[in-house]
């Protein structure tokens, strides 16, 4: 039996269709309907029958399915494709086959589910449907897998965490706690990643779910990482590797030893930064990057290296961007201990990504000139060089989180004390002592 509230939506969506074919209400209800109960059925004040909902939809041109068989398959579907969004189980291929019903699923029960879906798997569209006139006729956990879709559009704003700080409550499963706690680290809230711990952990041993868990003790090893807190970070660190090495999910951990590298530079061990940083992109896939292509965060492949979007070869587990990344740590692990000529090398790869790609983020090219810079003799007593850490400092505050500041910390300092700027010196380590104490660690 439907509920009336689900049958009450459908006449939202039948409303809504209309209006986009132009079509009046006379028209479509003629013969099946009076024009005052049609308005009452797309005004979800009445809950009509699944036969009179047939009929509209068809002088719409949409076949309404109701085969209680077919539409117990598609509720199947979805949930399975939520189980492996939420498990990390790559719920593509469940997708590819909802797509070819994609009619089916927008014009009927499952609309919400659908659209939900769609915006999970990138549809720039789908948050453009109305979902105001919905919210009222969404399950709690449909309001709250909408709330996290908030969030991915827009992670770095204000509105994008209230977002996820409030699917968090609603869902209260170890997968929305781990975004918030993306949320929170893009925010520079180490200690809002940290006070979740006992949550996440209740959470994901309660669904048995091991990447969450280990995804969580790789979130706050991030955040110790961003300050520098050697200990703490590799003891979050190897409990999230502890967790993931018998599992499917190695591939993941790139970007953990990413961030221990990237560690390992600030705290000036350059061996072992460079023995990290070899373990996220090794020599051999470096090979591979791609040249002056553009492929950004959307460029994930499943083999070990692939074709992403438009052709452009992706090391398996790394985006474009973070294979760019790896390079620039390895490049100013080596400059920083007098290899300068094979940092040069590794920026010469870098650069062509950086140089010829018009979707490069400021951020990313400001941090290879700077890196750039280090290869040469006397780089802190430049005024070039001292300018350019300006630039650099103004773009990490407005678009990263607070670690891609605190990680150029040492270096902005002593530019400003070789330089003689001991003002700017100090107002600068007091603005980043400020921020710490903001971080709550």
């Amino acid at each position: 039996m439907r509920s009336g509230k689900c049958m009450a939506l459908e006449g939202l969506i039948l409303r809504a269709e209309r209006r986009r074919q132009k079509r009046g209400q006379k028209e479509i209800c003629h013969g099946i309907c009076v024009p005052s109960w049609l308005s009452r059925i797309e005004h979800g004040n009445v809950c009509p029958d699944e036969d009179t909902l047939a009929a509209l939809f068809a002088r719409l041109g949409i076949r309404y399915e109701r085969d209680p068989q077919v539409l117990d398959e598609f509720g199947e579907k979805i949930r399975e494709y939520f189980y492996r969004l939420e498990y990390h189980m790559e719920p593509g291929q469940v997708y590819r086959e909802l797509k070819k019903a994609d009619e089916t699923l927008r014009f009927g029960r499952f609309a919400i589910d659908w659209q939900l879906i769609r915006g999970f798997e990138g549809d720039e569209t789908a948050l453009s449907v109305g979902w105001e006139d919905w919210r009222e006729w969404m399950s709690v956990q449909q309001l709250g897998r909408y709330l996290l879709l908030c969030y991915l559009e827009k992670p770095d704003t204000q509105d994008g965490y209230e977002s996820c700080r409030k699917a968090c409550e609603l869902l209260g499963s170890s997968y929305a706690m781990v975004l918030y706690c993306s949320a929170c680290l893009m925010r520079g809230d180490y200690a809002g990643i940290h006070r979740l711990e006992n949550r996440v952990a209740a959470a994901a041993v309660e669904e048995g779910n091991t990447y969450n868990l280990a995804s969580y003790y790789f979130m706050k090893g991030n955040a110790c990482a961003c300050l520098n807190m050697e200990k703490v970070m590799m003891d979050c660190y190897e409990r999230g590797l502890r967790l993931l090495q018998n599992t499917g999910w190695k591939e993941e951990l790139r970007m953990v030893y990413y961030n221990i590298g990237a560690t390992y530079i600030s705290l000036k061990k350059y061996d072992l930064a460079v023995e990290w940083l070899d373990r996220a992109f090794t020599e051999e896939e470096m090979a591979l990057f791609p040249e002056g292509r553009n492929t950004g965060s959307q460029g994930r492949e499943t083999g070990t290296e692939g074709e992403g979007s438009g052709g452009k070869r992706v090391v398996k587990g790394l985006s474009t961007e973070e294979q760019f990344a790896v390079l620039q740590k390895k490049a100013l692990a080596l400059a920083r201990s007098g290899k300068r000529e094979q940092a040069a090398e590794l920026l010469d790869v870098a650069g062509a990504w950086v140089l010829q790609n018009d979707a490069c983020p400021e951020a990313d090219y400001l941090k290879y000139e700077e890196a750039r810079m280090e290869c040469e003799e006397g780089f802190l007593s430049s005024e070039a060089y001292a300018a350019l850490l300006e630039r650099l400092r103004r773009v990490l505050e407005r678009d990263c989180h607070f670690g891609h500041l605190y990680f150029y910390r040492d270096v902005i300092t002593e530019c400003y004390r070789r330089q003689r700027k001991y003002k700017k010196a100090l107002e600068f380590e007091q603005e980043i002592s400020e921020k710490m104490l903001l971080t709550g660690i």
